[in-house]
């Protein structure tokens, strides 16, 4: 956040005079679609983001740092001189294990000393802006370590480890009655349920987490930052270190701002790894080549403007996710592939000169989406994929002569669209 929060320097605010009024309109707004347990513990994060102008808000000036935390430091106390005496809540914690699972070693140690570097890394960036930092409450035990409920699921973990919202649903409606043994209302606090339920890849030295987030009851996914530990205890934040310096590009590209995703790309160090994958961004398939170089024996699909392009979740994309950001398959990050999220589809007009396909159809690695890959050709189905999912390569390598109409179509597997993203791998036609 501070990252995203420190680039809004350079971009221009509202008239100040309207600046009281317009935030607390949006505040009402906010409130109102929030879940009604939820109303009440509007935070800090969701005040800050109020902080970041629409797309639509030309700017009038250019605020320095300082002027913006000045800026934030009275609309947060504008806020919170109405409000009655200081809030003594704390943030409860449940640690929840599946019928066949036992907890993990030393998990109260381990959690205390996670979260206590969470909040003094966020407290410091919050005041490194000169922003009043307001310290998060942690529910303690007299021992100094965080006081967890445990929470004895009803199932083996199998029956939590999926992607659909039905498995965060079971962990919730479980947690409730020992929460509530313990003394704790879960409508009335705010509370966060660490759960035992991954799988774990002892070869890879890797585990992934699949049941579905959860807030107030209702479940959600979200992608979190990836890092890795080698056996022999060595960090590997690599692709952490991208997501962060990449962050503010993505989220201008998410509201349309290309522009400013442009301005932070080419201010990025040409030695930073980030800016190799920051640049594929800032030209969307409607704005690559139109056709191939005319001696061209082959060419790359991802750099061919697509007739028309259609994904079922964010926007059409070459050579990079605009969800997960890059292209993740089977532990590997790939720089070349068409993000197809299912439902979708692409559509080329080749003019007959092309004789063969090649591509890898893959999923994304991650929560356990399944999709089935089909490519037409003249508007007849020449080739269809078996239900594929993570972890998973399909090769498809066909015979295209003659072909004016190439589409790539990636179809629900029947089970729901969640975390269907499908990818054609180095597509290339072929003469």
């Amino acid at each position: 956040m501070a990252a995203v929060y420190a680039e809004a320097t350079a971009k221009k605010i509202r008239h100040p005079q309207r600046e009281q009024k317009e935030m607390n309109d949006q505040v009402k707004r906010l409130q109102a679609t929030l879940h009604p347990r939820s109303r009440r513990s509007l935070t800090l994060t969701a005040l800050m983001l109020l902080l970041c102008p629409a797309a639509d808000a030309i700017p009038q000036q250019i605020m320095t740092t300082a002027e913006q935390a000045e800026l934030a430091n009275k609309r947060l106390e504008k806020y919170h001189e109405n409000q009655p005496l200081p809030s003594q809540r704390r943030l409860r914690f449940a640690y929840f294990l599946p019928s066949d699972r036992e907890p993990a070693a030393h998990y109260r140690e381990r959690l205390t000393r996670v979260l206590d570097s969470m909040t003094e890394f966020y407290a410091e960036q919050i005041a490194s802006y000169g922003l009043t930092a307001q310290p998060v409450a942690l529910d303690r035990d007299e021992d100094g370590l965080l006081r967890f409920t445990e929470v004895r699921g009803e199932r083996p973990w199998q029956a939590y480890n999926t992607k659909e919202p039905a498995s965060g649903a079971m962990i919730y409606s479980e947690c409730l009655p020992a929460l509530r043994a313990a003394g704790i209302e879960p409508t009335q606090e705010t509370i966060a349920v660490f759960t035992a339920v991954m799988d774990w890849d002892s070869e890879r030295m890797r585990f992934r987490q699949r049941s579905p987030y959860q807030v107030n009851g209702d479940a959600f996914t979200q992608t979190g930052m990836k890092f890795s530990v080698s056996s022999e205890g060595e960090v590997n934040t690599e692709s952490l270190r991208e997501r962060l310096v990449l962050a503010p590009v993505l989220a201008n590209l998410r509201i349309g701002a290309a522009g400013e995703a442009a301005r932070l790309t080419a201010a990025i160090p040409d030695e930073e790894p980030a800016k190799a994958l920051a640049l594929p961004m800032l030209t969307p398939p409607s704005q690559r080549p139109l056709a191939p170089d005319a001696d061209a024996r082959s060419w790359s699909l991802c750099d061919l403007r697509p007739a028309s392009a259609t994904v079922g979740w964010r926007t059409p994309a070459f050579d990079y996710s605009p969800e997960d950001l890059w292209i993740e398959v089977t532990g590997t990050v790939r720089r070349r592939g068409i993000f197809a999220h299912a439902s979708s589809a692409y559509t080329w007009n080749l003019g007959g000169d092309w004789k063969s396909l090649t591509a890898t159809c893959a999923v994304s690695d991650g929560p356990p989406g399944s999709v089935v890959f089909v490519v037409r050709v003249n508007g007849q189905e020449t080739w269809r994929s078996p239900v594929t999912r993570p972890g998973q390569l399909v090769p498809c390598k066909l015979n295209i002569s003659g072909a004016n109409k190439l589409e790539l179509i990636v179809e629900d597997a029947g089970d729901g669209t969640h975390r269907d993203h499908g990818y054609w791998l180095d597509p290339m036609i072929a003469k």
